[in-house]
C-alpha cells in the first residue's frame, strides 16, 4: 500500500491530502441542512485581578546571577566609616524591588552611603574582592527624585549582571559592588 503523503514536488504539493479517517456523519438538524455551527467562545476568568493574584502566587519571581548584600555607612565624629549590614541576602528580582521600593531614600542623610555588594564581600578597600576594584562617580542634580531613578537603574543592571555590557566592550570582571553616597 503507498503513503498517503506526496512524495514529488509541484502541483502535487497543492493537492488536498486523503485523510485516513472517513468524515463523521452530522449530529445535528442544522448540520443536516449544510447550516454551519458557531461554538461559544471560552470562558474568561471573571475578574482580571484575580488572574493576575493567581499568577502572582504561582510563579517564582526571576532569580540573579549573583547574591547581593545592602550595606547602610554613615561617618562617626572621629570621621571613621560605620557600617552597618541592612539585608545580607537579595537572590531574586522580587526580593530587590521589596528592598528598593521599602527604602527611605529620602531619609539619607549627608555623607552616608548605601552599598550593594555581592553577598561575602564587605564594603571595605582590603576584602580581597575589592583590592583591584575602583570607582565611578555620577553626579546627578538631585531634583524631581532623577537621583532615585538613575541609581535604581544602575543597581538594576548591576544586580541583573548587565551592567558590564551596558558600559564597556570586552572583557571585564564583573562588578562586585554598588555604592550610593550622599554629600
Amino acid at each position: 500500500m503507498g503513503s498517503v503523503y506526496p512524495t514529488t514536488t509541484g502541483t502535487a504539493l497543492l493537492s488536498p491530502r486523503r485523510s485516513p479517517v472517513p468524515p463523521a456523519a452530522p449530529n445535528t438538524p442544522s448540520e443536516k441542512r449544510g447550516e454551519a455551527t458557531i461554538s461559544s467562545p471560552p470562558s474568561l476568568p471573571r475578574r482580571s485581578s484575580s488572574l493576575h493574584k493567581q499568577l502572582i502566587t504561582k510563579l517564582r519571581p526571576l532569580p540573579l546571577q549573583y547574591h547581593w548584600a545592602v550595606w547602610h555607612s554613615k561617618p562617626d565624629p572621629q570621621h571613621q566609616y560605620i557600617l552597618t549590614p541592612l539585608v545580607d541576602d537579595v537572590s531574586d528580582i522580587g526580593r530587590f524591588y521589596r528592598i528598593f521600593n521599602n527604602m527611605p531614600w529620602l531619609q539619607i542623610r549627608q555623607n552616608d552611603s548605601i552599598h550593594i555588594f555581592r553577598a561575602g564581600v564587605k564594603p571595605l578597600w582590603e576584602d580581597a574582592e575589592n583590592q583591584q576594584g575602583g570607582r565611578w562617580l555620577i553626579r546627578v542634580r538631585p531634583d524631581n527624585n532623577r537621583a532615585i531613578r538613575v541609581w535604581e537603574e544602575i543597581c538594576l543592571l548591576c544586580c541583573g549582571g548587565e551592567l558590564q555590557a551596558a558600559i564597556a566592550q570586552g572583557k571585564h570582571k564583573p562588578p562586585s559592588a554598588l555604592v550610593l553616597a550622599t554629600g
